[in-house]
C-alpha cells in the first residue's frame, strides 16, 4: 500500500487502505516512493510518521526506487537510499525490501544495497531476470484477479 513519496507527500488513501487491510486480516505492507533529490533520513521520517507501528504479521517496509533525478549522481542516490534503509530498519527491526526494475538495479544501485537488502525486481519478460539475487520477481502489471476491477501486479517469490 503506498504510504509516502519524497520528503512530505502522504498518500491520501493510505490510512483507509491500511486500516481496511488490517480489518480484513490481510498481510499488509507499506511502501515509500523514493525521490533521489531529497534527503534519505527526512524521507524515512515521513514514512515512519505516516505508517506508525507495524503488526507482527505485517510485511517489511518497501523502498520503491525507480528514478534518478537530474543533477543527482549514482553515489548520492545510493547514499540517500542507504539513509532511508538504515533509519527504517532501525525503527522497525526488520530489513526493508528494495523494489526496482532489473535495469535500474544493474545501472544504478550499489553493491551494499543489492547484497544487504532483499530485492523485489520488476521484470516483465517471460524469462527469469538475468540478474540475481532477487527475492521477489514482479512478472506482470496486467494480471487479472476475479473480484478485482482492473489489472493488478503479479509476483513470484523465492522460498528459501
Amino acid at each position: 500500500i503506498k504510504a509516502t513519496e519524497g520528503a512530505t507527500f502522504k498518500d491520501c488513501d493510505f490510512k483507509t487502505n491500511w486500516r481496511e487491510a488490517g480489518k480484513a486480516n490481510v498481510r499488509r505492507g507499506a511502501y515509500h516512493f523514493f525521490r533521489s533529490s531529497k534527503d534519505g533520513e527526512i524521507q524515512a521520517e515521513n514514512f515512519i510518521q505516516t505508517v506508525g507501528k507495524l503488526r507482527l504479521n505485517d510485511l517489511p517496509p518497501v523502498l520503491d526506487i525507480e528514478t534518478i533525478h537530474r543533477g543527482c549522481s549514482k553515489e548520492l542516490l545510493n547514499q540517500r537510499a542507504l539513509q532511508w534503509l538504515t533509519a527504517v530498519e532501525k525503527e522497525y527491526g526488520k530489513k526493508p525490501i528494495v523494489y526496482a526494475s532489473s535495469s535500474f538495479i544493474k545501472d544504478n544501485l550499489c553493491e551494499e544495497i543489492v547484497n544487504e537488502y532483499p530485492i523485489w525486481v520488476a521484470h516483465y519478460n517471460k524469462q527469469k531476470p538475468g540478474w540475481e539475487p532477487w527475492k521477489i520477481w514482479q512478472v506482470s502489471d496486467k494480471a487479472v484477479v476475479k473480484g478485482v476491477r482492473g489489472p493488478v501486479d503479479l509476483d513470484v517469490m523465492k522460498i528459501e
